[in-house]
Parts: structure tokens; C-alpha cells; sequence
């Protein structure tokens, strides 16, 4: 019997030599290179322009996933419009049956900044999701949002859904220090946990996270001002104007249940999900691609459901009045750009502005319902479309 186990392990160990010396593979015609083996070999990792493959030799004993099954949380985390994972692109099985995941390739733009692993924490967890071995070689920092990869030790825990931020970053310490020990824990944070803690709670404020201190605010706010400030459930950052601002003027417009809204030009997403609030069907749309990062995760840590649509041609496609009303924040810069056609999908505009409009002038195929006026300067005007 131990001459057979022997030889059984023997015959192991040529195999998965013989599988970790493959450098080259090739799956529906795209090839990936520079294959090289994880660090307990279970699995090979390559690499194509644009994405990465990873193929399972065998399941580990002490991983509590396999390729499949990440590949399935990976899934979960993209359905829920997640930044932080990469996008799963498919999954399958080799010639030689083993599973295999594709994965979006993401370029490594420098070392992880502790503000933006943070916040990756906060947004993951919000799905109930604990990643538990988040350590350098798991995360990868894009220029703006640090992404996790690697969730063979993930699991779902209801508890950390209904964490605050504060609270969040405090679960994941530790819980990840109790899980590896301190030794493990301070080689995958690259500090001792009592440092990392330290470091961390640097960043909240009473409790609150300070957004501003992220790479993705930084990149927002380089060319000025997000036109929304940031101010809820603990995470907060600096705009030009504050929702509340305008909330008690946006209190008095009626909507239907479900009335069907495009917040355009939605910067952070304070207005859309203020209307998400009001129990509308929000889309929001943002021509600046690292403004709508900003208002996805945000919406993903507050749960408020909105659509984020990514061009015109995809708003012109539903056709006229699918959207009910159209909003427009900072109106004075915006609403020359648009085109007339382009408003006449609406039946409603609300226009959030500073200075006088000339609306006639400026919206033919609409009538001046009402403009009030909020604090901080604002205006508020509702026009709906001239039928006939």
C-alpha cells in the first residue's frame, strides 16, 4: 500500500511538472503567453493583450475555491455593476479537461494608495462580499480604483452588507489578521495590522471617509470641482453645490412611481440618487469616464439603483418619450451643447441653473412651467414639451 501511494505521488508530481512547464496556450484562437505557475502551483496564470487566463491543475486542499467557483463570484460582482473586480469574460475546460477562467487584463499603474484599497473594501463588502486574502499580489492598482483579483478564499458573510464604512474597514482588518495570524496578516498588508489600522482610520473624519483623499477624486477634481459635492452615509468630498441645496425646490415637483428619468450629466450622482430616492427609474449619463466610476461605486456602497447609460446613441435608441423627464444640472454650460432634436425625446426638462435662461429662445418645442429659486444662488425651472 505505501509502495503504491509512492508511486501514485510520484506519478503526480511528473504530471504537474509537465503542466507547470507549459508556457503557451491557446483557447478559441486567442493565444496566452508567458504562462508561469501560482504560488502552490494548483493553478497556471497567462496572459494575452487583453485578457488573463487562469487554468486550475488541481483543487487545492487548502483553497476554498476553484476556478469555477471564482469565476462564479466574479460573475455575482459583475451583475452588480462592481468596479473593483476585473469583468469575467468566460469560462470552459482544455483538451485536457482541466477548467480554466478569462478574465479582463488590467494594467498595473503603481503601488496600491491605502485611500483607494479602502475604498474597493467598502464597495465589495456591500454585496455581503469578504474577499479574506487581500494582500499586494491580489490587488492592482488601474490609475484611479485599486481591483481585486484572486477570490479563491472569498466567502459570503450577511453581517459585513450592513457595515458603515468605518465599520467596514475595521471588519476587514480584523477579521483578515484573525484569519492569517499576525505574521501572515503583516506580510499581505506590508505593515504591522495596529499600523495599517492606524494608517486607515487616518482617512475618516468622526467616522466619515474623506473621498477627496482617493485617486479617483483626485482625478476628477484636477480639472475643478465635481458639480456635486459628495455628503452621505458616511463618505464624504467637496462639489461646487450641495443636493441639499436644492432638495426643498426638488421636493414640491411631482412623479409618478417608476417615472422613467435620465439625470444628464449626473457628475457624482447626488441628483440621481436623490430621484431614486423619490422611487424614480433613474439613468444617468456622464461624458467623463472617471465621473461615472465615481457615481457607480458610490451608488454601489448606497445601494440606490440606478442605470448608467454610456453614450447618446444608447439614450436616442429607446426613442421618444421613453424617458419622461430629462434633468440638467449646471444648465448654464450644458445646454447649448445638446442638441434640439436630442431634447425631444423628453416630455419634461428640469433645469438646474445659476443665471437667467432664455428659455423660449433656447427651447422652441418647450413652455416655461415654473422656476423657482434655492439657496446658493440656484434656479429650478421645469419646461414641458408643446404637444400639437
Amino acid at each position: 500500500m505505501e509502495k503504491k501511494s509512492s508511486w501514485e505521488r510520484f506519478k503526480k508530481f511528473v504530471r504537474l511538472t509537465i503542466l507547470c512547464s507549459q508556457k503557451r496556450f491557446k483557447v478559441d484562437g486567442e493565444v496566452f503567453k508567458d504562462a508561469k505557475p501560482t504560488g502552490v502551483r494548483n493553478n497556471m496564470v497567462a496572459f494575452s493583450d487583453n485578457a488573463v487566463l487562469k487554468v486550475e491543475n488541481f483543487k487545492h486542499r487548502k483553497k476554498k475555491h476553484g476556478v469555477i467557483q471564482e469565476a462564479e463570484i466574479l460573475k455575482f460582482l459583475n451583475d452588480r455593476n462592481q468596479i473593483s473586480p476585473p469583468k469575467l469574460i468566460k469560462t470552459g475546460a482544455l483538451k485536457d479537461k482541466r477548467k480554466y477562467l478569462i478574465m479582463e487584463r488590467i494594467e498595473q499603474k503603481g503601488e496600491c494608495p491605502a485611500p483607494d484599497i479602502i475604498l474597493s473594501v467598502i464597495e465589495q463588502q456591500k454585496t455581503g462580499l469578504f474577499h479574506k486574502d487581500l494582500k499586494k499580489d491580489n490587488m492592482i492598482f488601474d490609475g484611479s480604483v485599486v481591483r481585486f483579483i484572486d477570490y479563491d478564499q472569498a466567502e459570503f458573510i450577511d453581517e459585513v452588507k450592513n457595515l458603515s464604512p468605518y465599520e467596514s474597514v475595521e471588519y476587514f482588518i480584523t477579521e483578515q489578521t484573525s484569519r492569517w495570524g499576525f505574521d501572515y496578516a503583516a506580510e499581505c498588508f506590508g505593515a504591522h495590522p495596529d499600523e495599517v489600522r492606524k494608517e486607515y482610520f487616518s482617512y475618516f473624519k468622526e467616522g466619515v471617509f474623506d473621498f477627496e483623499k482617493t485617486s479617483l477624486y483626485k482625478n476628477i477634481s484636477a480639472s475643478g470641482l465635481p458639480y456635486w459635492s459628495i455628503d452621505y452615509k458616511g463618505i464624504s468630498a467637496k462639489g461646487e453645490n450641495d443636493i441639499s441645496s436644492v432638495a426643498s425646490v426638488l421636493d414640491k415637483i411631482d412623479f409618478e412611481k417608476g417615472e422613467k428619468i435620465l439625470d444628464y450629466g449626473c457628475s457624482t450622482g447626488a441628483l440621481s440618487f436623490y430621484l431614486a430616492g423619490r422611487e424614480c427609474e433613474v439613468s444617468a449619463y456622464e461624458k467623463n469616464p472617471e465621473l461615472v466610476k465615481c457615481a457607480r461605486i458610490l451608488s454601489n456602497i448606497l445601494e440606490e439603483k440606478c442605470t448608467f447609460v454610456s453614450s447618446e446613441d444608447e439614450i436616442r435608441r429607446h426613442g421618444k418619450n421613453f424617458y419622461e423627464t430629462v434633468f440638467i444640472s449646471d444648465a448654464d454650460n450644458k445646454v447649448l451643447d445638446i442638441e434640439r432634436e436630442f431634447l425631444g425625446l423628453f416630455k419634461r426638462m428640469v433645469l438646474i441653473h445659476n443665471n437667467d435662461l432664455n428659455t423660449v429662445e433656447l427651447f422652441p418645442d418647450f413652455k416655461l412651467d415654473k422656476c423657482k429659486s434655492a439657496n446658493q444662488g440656484q434656479k429650478i425651472s421645469v419646461l414641458k414639451r408643446i404637444t400639437g
